[in-house]
């Protein structure tokens, strides 16, 4: 590695830093700011802290959104920081040609291409399972508790937990797929808006086009890696003349 491939690698490391630091600080900041706030209206006012909360700041269901928003933003920064450190860290040339021999006979091609494709099934399946839960969770009321916002509140974290396994099952698929797995950018295209300057005001302007997004993204990042076409083919067996001109070689 030449030095300016030093310079450049520490410069990204010292951008994603910054970035990653800013970004955790300030969403642990605000979930910490939000959870004191209801917290001290429980303490405050009893039994009666929600209609007192909603009357000073807006509805509780509207709090737990933006908590768990918060931790959306918190988990997306840790996984995009992993996988830039990940890019900028991998370096083929530098591994040993005995390593690569030995993790090319643990695990051929098909071996990966089956895992990649069982990864991808579990992912899919439940994450297409939990935004459906998540989604009837948060508007239809099941009686499962006393309040309505509590059960949003439930719904909206299952919807999460959906969210993130739709976006592993696609990234797992396209990896079987023999696609680039920058693809799912896709699904995370409303996180990634929360992070550019005056674009992300279109959701205070707009606070409806967030969740939709949410759901939207998603599911188009499924279609589109649905149809792409698969790219982890057996390889092309030599013909019988093929092998001829070889041996007359």
């Amino acid at each position: 590695m030449n030095p300016f491939d030093i310079l450049g690698l520490i410069r990204g490391f010292i951008v994603i830093g910054v970035f990653a630091l800013g970004g955790i600080l300030g969403f642990a900041a605000f979930i910490s700011f939000e959870v004191a706030q209801l917290r001290s209206f429980q303490r405050r006012f009893g039994v009666d802290w929600k209609a007192e909360y909603e009357q000073v700041i807006g509805p509780v269901a509207t709090a737990h959104t933006r908590i768990a928003l918060s931790v959306l933003g918190l988990i997306a920064i840790v996984a995009l920081s992993y996988w830039f450190y990940r890019s900028l860290r991998h370096q083929p040339a530098k591994s040993s040609p005995r390593k690569k021999h030995h993790s090319r006979r643990s695990s051929s091609p098909i071996e990966r291409t089956v895992r990649y494709r069982r990864n991808a099934l579990v992912g899919n399946y439940f994450g297409l399972a939990g935004i459906v839960a998540g989604l009837l969770l948060v508007v239809v009321d099941w009686g499962m508790f006393r309040d309505h916002d509590d059960e949003a509140s439930l719904g909206l974290f299952v919807f999460l937990a959906g969210y993130g396994g739709l976006i592993s099952g696609c990234w797992w698929w396209l990896k079987a797929k023999s696609w680039n797995e920058t693809v799912v950018l896709i699904g995370l295209l409303p996180v990634v808006i929360l992070f550019i300057p005056y674009v992300r005001l279109m959701f205070v302007a707009i606070p409806e086009l967030l969740p939709v997004m949410m759901v939207m993204m998603p599911l188009i990042l499924f279609v589109v890696v649905l149809v792409l076409p698969d790219h982890s083919g057996p390889p092309r067996r030599r013909s019988s003349w093929e092998h001829d001109d070889r041996k007359n070689r």
